[in-house]
């Protein structure tokens, strides 16, 4: 079926003029005005809290089995500096609507919830069931996501989480490790700096052996001292890993644990590690097809793209369930002041995804693969 352009740009602008930033969190409002179209369009919705005011919402149109899902998170990050335009105006310019959010990822979002309400509007059955999950806190924690996974056992046999591609399929993406470390050493006058321990010349150590690594350690922050006649007793230090597809979590908290230990032999106090983000790379999923399903229904070129940032899709291919990436904006635009989106784009999008969930589950039927799923609550 055919998306109206109306409609799109009319559910766009309301998104992006309900702002969603987080920090701190604040998906409520604008899952309210999705929920409030999908209500409107006949299909079941329901929220669950992930935390208070900040819920996930689900979609279910179809029934039984095979299961497709589809997703987009509900957050953008803070405004920021150096915007010309009104971050939350949704102004329509040259077919592009320019706003924070308006890439990543009120396109993909709006996208997802046109394409369930198509389906919905077909009122023949569609050979299983999609499910929508819109979820909380992406740009931060990814609590939706794995709020969906692992308390409300949401199952599927493939998802498409329709983040900004430029409607080209990406089949893995990296993960990312974020840690606080505190070092300790022992404060003394600075004329006397051998009866101290220099928490920062550990730190240095730290510094050039995660550099020694290969690896794309970042130390994206650090403070250490009280004054600059007085060797510093304590330093923390905020590290930042990407993990590229085949690459695990845990050998990467085994190898910092082991790096820190190193640098700080001879401290008075062992150093404390906290893992504050631990997102694990999303591999391409073991069978093609769904790519290539995926790709043909947003005419996307043979390429498989590989993220180097990270998305939900991770915890959702952690489930077990195959996933791959695919929407609308250019994924350049993300983050940035004056970001916008071609309107276009969204429309066919909105297509495009209506084709991909029909198409993946009429491949799943016919490969006979696992279909034992059904939805959220399963």
């Amino acid at each position: 079926m055919s998306a109206r352009a109306e409609d799109v740009v009319e559910l766009l602008t309301r998104v992006v003029r309900t702002p969603s930033v987080n920090p701190p969190g604040a998906e409520e409002a604008v899952v309210g005005v999705l929920q409030d179209y999908l209500d409107a369009h006949g299909v079941t919705t329901w929220r669950s809290d992930v935390r208070p005011g900040r819920p996930n919402l689900y979609a279910e149109v179809g029934s039984g089995a095979p299961v497709v899902l589809l997703n987009g998170h509900l957050d953008t990050v803070p405004v920021g500096d150096g915007w010309t335009r009104d971050p939350f105006g949704a102004e329509i310019d040259g077919g592009r609507l320019y706003g924070r959010g308006s890439s990543d990822m009120g396109g993909g979002l709006v996208a997802c919830t046109v394409a369930v309400a198509l389906l919905a509007a077909r009122g023949v059955a569609l050979g299983g069931t999609v499910v929508l999950a819109l979820t909380a806190d992406e740009e931060v924690g990814a609590l939706g996501a794995r709020h969906a996974v692992e308390v409300d056992r949401l199952r599927a046999d493939a998802a498409i989480v329709a983040e900004p591609t430029g409607m080209e399929v990406y089949a893995s993406t990296n993960g990312q490790l974020n840690w606080t470390v505190r070092l300790h050493g022992r404060a003394s006058h600075s004329s006397r700096p051998h009866l101290g321990h220099d928490a920062l010349a550990d730190a240095w150590r730290l510094h050039e052996a995660l550099r020694a690594t290969g690896r794309p350690y970042l130390i994206g922050q650090l403070a250490a001292g009280t004054a600059a006649n007085v060797v510093p007793a304590e330093c923390e230090l905020r590290i930042d890993l990407r993990l590229k597809p085949g690459e695990t979590v845990a050998q990467a908290e085994e190898e910092l644990v082991r790096l820190v230990a190193e640098a700080t032999a001879g401290a008075p106090r062992a150093a404390e590690i906290d893992v504050t983000l631990a997102v694990p790379p999303m591999d391409p999923a073991p069978d093609a097809r769904l790519a290539d399903v995926v790709a043909a229904a947003f005419g996307a070129s043979a390429e498989r793209h590989h993220a180097p940032y990270t998305t939900d899709g991770s915890w959702f291919a952690a489930a077990g369930i195959p996933t791959v990436i695919a929407g609308p904006g250019d994924p350049e635009q993300s983050h940035t002041a004056d970001e916008s989106i071609e309107l276009d784009m969204v429309r066919r999008a909105a297509e495009a995804l209506e084709r991909a969930v029909l198409d993946a589950l009429a491949l799943i039927s016919r490969a006979e693969l696992p279909a034992d799923r059904a939805g959220c609550g399963a």
